[in-house]
């Protein structure tokens, strides 16, 4: 009863989706920057910093959702 989240967490090693690195490698090779991405239930949320950046993205869209293989959306944020 005595452990700590920390104590919980410390030994665990956490890496990240292999959906998560093809959709950031991507947009990288598409726009040169990279992306926060995060994951819903039913969507990839790709976070980019600016307008034109989502714009140019934008185009790219149906490319990088035939290439994951998911029925999940793919949803561009700006911010």
């Amino acid at each position: 009863m005595g452990q700590s989240l920390g104590d919980l967490l410390a030994g665990k090693n956490y890496r990240e989706p292999p959906e998560i690195r093809q959709i950031k490698d991507f947009v990288h090779s598409e726009i040169g920057l990279t992306p926060r991405v995060t994951i819903n239930t039913e969507s990839y949320i790709i976070q980019v910093p600016s307008a034109a950046a989502a714009g140019t993205l934008r185009s790219s869209l149906f490319k990088l959702q035939s290439s994951l293989e998911t029925k999940k959306r793919l949803l561009i944020r700006i911010g």
